[in-house]
């Protein structure tokens, strides 16, 4: 109360400019088929021809066995082979697969999120993906706690497996015939030589 008069002191959680820039962060119904949809309307020759992930199945992509890498993985072949055997699961993980409509956020490391304060808004997401090393310790208020996939390539991995979330998926990028001889490395944990001896 002031001066007699009661007073109201509303503080947004986000000033006006972001709410108003990101105020629609993670709002909507979800709408499964429309990202296919809209890809097929861009572009009418769009097919879903393969799964998100390599799968034992991999050689029935055969447009892109044809290509070497970063296109396709033409001579990778036996280090494909070698990795998906002993690779347990080809998906998201049973929770987020079995949904019919998966609301999905890349979170990027170049610092625009900083003093947002839009981590609990990330969190919403059903799929958070993460890029190389972007840090989510020491700045969960504006990148949030979540990271269902990191995705990297062998100069971007993070060097400290301590680092990495314990629940979330690592998903590989790779560019360069090198970078499959770097994952077999690291899978089977064999001595990595040059140059990913970091």
């Amino acid at each position: 109360m002031l001066d007699g008069v009661d007073v109201t002191l509303y503080v947004p959680e986000q000033p006006p400019e972001l709410v108003y820039k990101y105020g629609n962060l993670s709002e909507g119904a979800c709408k499964p088929g429309y990202a296919a949809a809209k890809m097929t309307a861009i572009y009418p020759k769009f097919s879903k021809p393969a799964s998100m992930f390599l799968d034992q199945n991999f050689k029935r992509l055969s447009k892109v066995s044809n290509y070497l890498p970063p296109f396709g993985f033409k001579t990778q072949d036996r280090i494909i082979d070698a990795i998906l055997s002993s690779t347990k699961n080809f998906g998201l993980g049973k929770e987020l697969d079995n949904l019919i409509c998966k609301r999905c956020i890349v979170v990027g490391n170049g610092g625009i999120l900083s003093n947002k304060s839009l981590g609990s808004r990330i969190d919403e997401y059903d799929v958070v993906v993460r890029l190389n090393e972007a840090p989510v310790s020491g700045y969960t208020r504006d990148v949030g706690t979540k990271t269902t996939m990191r995705i990297t390539y062998p100069e971007g991995a993070i060097q400290k497996p301590e680092r990495y979330e314990k629940d979330s998926l690592f998903v590989f990028s790779a560019f360069k015939p090198l970078d499959f001889k770097w994952l077999r490395q690291m899978v089977f944990r064999e001595k990595l030589v040059r140059p990913y001896a970091f």
